[in-house]
């Protein structure tokens, strides 16, 4: 502690952990009640279940993977500033390897996930709103290629971003300037945080022809305008949902960016960034 300078110190108790720890837990709840019940639902009412509910179940194991490592995470700093970690870690730089390692296996399980709810989306849509016109089944199959596409396109970026993969965590002997058990080499070209973000947003892309698909469907319905409108309104809180979960996903990263522990480089902003945590860890 005596070895953190005095605006270390000034931020040293502020922590993002509660809000992490009580989002994810409601959610979780959330989620698995939710899935739950709409499976008991659809077996007493049709007897078996459809795609959309077998693609909505795999979401619901992957989003309980990510909720679960991120509560891990927060025993390993998450939610805390960096040199608080390192501080509080009785043989660094073993809490940011754990730390990252979560991290890492969230990114790779966001394309998986996300898209496992969109096609559930559209399955339902396609179940229920029985698209006849020609135009509006093209749409869907497209939406369904995207999305597709863009889940596979994820999973190779989020695993491929440093190379090797165990070079995103492992880096952190590097940051730390401590000697590691064996020899690291390796690069991360797609590890800063505007990069890791351009899958989110290309989501987005998928997120609004989800969202205008049963918009269009129900627009074109015989009834009151009123009742529309509520129907309407209903479908399109996905939207906000989806938003919240990227600004979610972004604000539980650790407080300094990845772009600022970056091991790579001269810029003065990074090396003055790792000589700050180095100090703490000192």
């Amino acid at each position: 502690m005596s070895s953190l300078t005095p605006d270390q110190l000034a931020h040293y108790d502020e922590s993002k952990q509660p809000a992490i720890i009580a989002t994810s837990v409601v959610f979780l709840i959330l989620c698995n009640v939710s899935v739950l019940v709409r499976v008991l639902s659809q077996l007493r009412i049709s007897r078996r279940l459809f795609i959309d509910d077998y693609a909505i179940i795999f979401a619901a194991i992957c989003s309980d993977i990510t909720g679960a490592l991120y509560l891990k995470a927060t025993h390993n700093g998450l939610g805390l500033h960096i040199y608080r970690s390192v501080a509080e870690d009785p043989s660094p730089p073993q809490h940011l390897i754990s730390l990252f390692k979560a991290l890492y296996i969230n990114a790779v399980l966001t394309g998986p996930c996300f898209a496992a709810v969109k096609i559930s989306l559209l399955w339902f849509y396609r179940r229920t709103f029985l698209v006849h016109q020609k135009w509006l089944g093209i749409a869907w199959w497209i939406n369904l290629a995207y999305i597709v596409l863009w889940a596979i396109a994820s999973s190779l970026f989020y695993v491929l971003q440093c190379l090797p993969p165990s070079y995103y965590w492992e880096r952190m002997y590097l940051l730390l300037r401590i000697q590691p058990p064996s020899p690291i080499k390796g690069q991360c070209n797609s590890a800063t945080p505007v990069l890791v973000a351009l899958p989110l947003v290309f989501s987005l892309i998928s997120d609004l022809g989800v969202l205008l698909l049963p918009i269009v469907t129900l627009a074109q319905l015989h009834m009151r305008t009123s009742r529309k409108m509520g129907l309407i309104v209903v479908f399109s809180l996905g939207a906000l949902y989806r938003q919240g979960a990227v600004d979610f996903s972004m604000s539980t990263l650790p407080h300094e960016s990845q772009e600022s522990i970056r091991v790579e480089g001269s810029d003065d902003e990074h090396i003055m960034v790792r000589e700050d945590v180095k100090r703490g860890g000192e």
